[in-house]
């Protein structure tokens, strides 16, 4: 692809340096997710009535 002026360039290329920005950003959100759940499930399973409840 061919660029007629350098500020295209420079442009896409913090059009891309932003995309990966955000896509770290959600990817961090998500694993941030799965540990609160995984959290949410220890606590669940240390409390046996509260493990009865999780079968329902």
């Amino acid at each position: 692809m061919e660029y007629k002026t350098l500020g295209e360039a420079g442009l896409l290329s913090k059009g891309i340096q932003f995309l990966n920005l955000f896509s770290s950003l959600l990817q961090l959100i998500e694993k941030k997710q799965m540990e609160y759940k995984n959290i949410i499930k220890i606590k669940y399973l240390n409390c046996p009535y509260c493990f009865i409840v999780l079968l329902l």
